[in-house]
């Protein structure tokens, strides 16, 4: 239940980034081999590629991804509320999907509009305030999506196992 970010970085041109493991491979090694290179200089942010152009993980989907690399710094699914935001297992299951899709789109608008559910997840986690990441509404649902999803295999999981037991 802890922050599984890594920093890459070159000490000789004072160059450092931020990452996480769920990050694409591709992205990665791009960032080892070309961006963080001792040559001494900094290179031209313009020549970088972006990730638009790096290639699908398989295995993960959209949701997964953006949860992994945006999201799971400050929340868990079902890890309680130990991280820097509040565990959002069951979120889909008590909270609207419109009113989510706010949430995760805007919280900065949410909060100055003295949301009740957003104030008090502010009172509850005073030190940390969800900040806006210019999510798109597509990428918004992607992350509702995997989270609805978690929250059935959560559901499924603790269901009670119904077996059938023959006599011979």
């Amino acid at each position: 239940a802890h922050d599984t970010r890594f920093v890459l970085g070159n000490e000789a041109i004072a160059r450092w980034v931020k990452r996480t493991p769920h990050d694409n491979p591709h992205v990665l090694a791009h960032i080892l081999t070309r961006d963080l290179p001792n040559s001494g200089k900094v290179r031209d942010d313009a020549r970088r590629p972006s990730y638009a152009q790096a290639e699908r993980v398989e295995g993960m989907t959209e949701g997964e991804t953006l949860f992994m690399t945006r999201c799971s710094a400050c929340h868990s699914i079902g890890g309680g509320s130990g991280r820097l935001g509040p565990d959002l297992a069951g979120v889909t299951d008590r909270r609207p999907r419109a009113w989510l899709m706010r949430r995760i789109k805007e919280p900065d608008r949410m909060r100055a509009a003295k949301d009740p559910a957003t104030m008090a997840v502010a009172a509850k986690y005073p030190n940390m305030r969800m900040p806006n990441l210019r999510l798109s509404d597509v990428q918004v649902a992607e992350i509702i999506d995997y989270l609805a999803q978690e929250n059935r295999k959560r559901a499924r999981a603790v269901q009670p196992h119904n077996h059938t037991h023959h006599q011979q």
